[in-house]
């Protein structure tokens, strides 16, 4: 009985793992947006600002003085309608070279199968986030994957993968003078 449990475990851990392989019949691939780093700031007021890199190496920044809020409020999960909205008024800041952006978009996979830890988020929701997007064809909807997080959503993805795309995404932060 015991081995059956754990037979029965480790399939279904297998099988979440799975839907993040980089194996072309999945339904999940790289979409219009694939990473993010942004700050939200709630103690004075509501100020949303961040970097999102496109599939063609563009640098882009926005900031909101208004609350967005996705239609579908699922963790780790949002429409593509929802983040183009979010970016509404963003502003072209710079590029990535496209052979550094197919080593970047290559970590992705190994970043989503890293183990993350999050603290509980406080009251004042305040802090920032650096994400990968997979998108999820079927769906319609990227699936989030979590590289690192700070103040009220502090956040570690232990993967080398994640360690090095937060790394990159900080390099790529300062030279477009975000951060």
């Amino acid at each position: 009985m015991r081995k059956v449990i754990v037979v029965a475990l480790l399939a279904v851990v297998s099988a979440g793992c799975s839907l993040w392989s980089g194996d072309p019949d999945k339904h999940l691939e790289k979409g219009r947006i694939l990473f993010e780093s942004f700050r939200l700031e709630m103690e004075w007021g509501y100020e949303l600002k961040g970097i999102y890199i496109d599939s063609d190496g563009l640098v882009w920044s926005y900031q909101r003085d208004k609350p967005w809020y996705p239609a579908e409020m699922k963790s780790s999960v949002v429409r593509e309608s929802d983040l183009l909205s979010k970016y509404a008024d963003s502003k072209r800041v710079g590029s990535i070279d496209p052979r550094v952006l197919r080593e970047k978009v290559a970590l992705i996979d190994g970043a989503a199968g890293g183990r993350v830890m999050r603290d509980p988020l406080s009251f004042e929701r305040s802090g920032g986030l650096d994400v990968a997007y997979v998108f999820d064809s079927r769906e319609a909807r990227y699936n989030q994957v979590f590289l690192a997080g700070t103040g009220d959503w502090v956040a570690k993805n232990f993967s080398v993968e994640a360690r090095d795309l937060v790394a990159w995404l900080g390099e790529v932060k300062r030279s477009v003078g975000f951060e």
